[in-house]
C-alpha cells in the first residue's frame, strides 16, 4: 500500500533531506560473525543456511 508523505510535516524530514543529497544514500557494515552453530544446525536439518541465517537476523 502506497501512502504519500507530507515532507514538511514528517518528523524525519531532516534525516531524509540529509541523505537525499548523497549520490548514493546507502551505507554498509562489515563484521566478522561466528555462525558455526547456525551453520551446523542448518546442515544437520537439511535446510538452507542462507535462509536460516536471514531468518535469524531479521527476527525480533
Amino acid at each position: 500500500m502506497k501512502k504519500k508523505i507530507d515532507i514538511e510535516k514528517w518528523e524525519r524530514k531532516e534525516i531524509y533531506r540529509f541523505f537525499k543529497e548523497y549520490d548514493e544514500p546507502y551505507y554498509g557494515i562489515t563484521v566478522d560473525l561466528e555462525c558455526s552453530a547456525a551453520y551446523d544446525y542448518a546442515k544437520s536439518n537439511k535446510i538452507s543456511f542462507f535462509l536460516y541465517y536471514i531468518y535469524l537476523v531479521l527476527r525480533q
